[in-house]
């Protein structure tokens, strides 16, 4: 069985310790549960009557994407004067002025899809050329970054 180091696993990550289950060699939840059970002493958890007929409904493939963050190449292009509303559209796009920083700061990742959302943003305002993240990292899919 091959080990997976995870970065980090979210603390509302369902976990699966269902060891008898035909699909746990490939399930991000049960590989994640390997090392969370090291680490944590509770956590939310996909109980064995998940699965029927061979089937988990919570199944989650291993997978990894390149996430990022840190705005700071966002707005290289962007007058000074159309920074604040610009800056304005990623905090509603993520969610709060909390988030904002923890997707700056790194403490969150943004999935491929939400940058793709913010890029084609600055795109459809003429800022584009040049805007990137700060920093990319390859990381596993625990679905949202939270």
């Amino acid at each position: 069985m091959k080990e997976y180091v995870f970065r980090e696993i979210p603390r509302n990550f369902m976990l699966c310790f269902h060891n008898e289950c035909p699909m746990r060699e490939t399930c991000l939840r049960y590989q994640a549960g390997i090392q969370a059970s090291q680490q944590w002493d509770w956590g939310e958890t996909v109980f064995p009557s998940a699965l029927k007929d061979g089937k988990c409904r919570f199944y989650r493939k291993i997978e990894e994407m390149r996430l990022a963050y840190g705005f700071g190449g966002l707005y290289h292009d962007v007058p000074w004067y159309e920074r604040s509303k610009m800056r304005q559209w990623v905090t509603d796009y993520i969610g709060s002025v909390g988030s904002y920083y923890r997707y700056h700061k790194g403490e969150r990742l943004l999935t491929p899809q939400q940058q793709q959302g913010i890029l084609n943003y600055f795109t459809q305002k003429g800022y584009a050329d040049g805007a990137s993240f700060d920093h990319y990292v390859t990381d596993y899919n625990f679905g949202e970054h939270l």
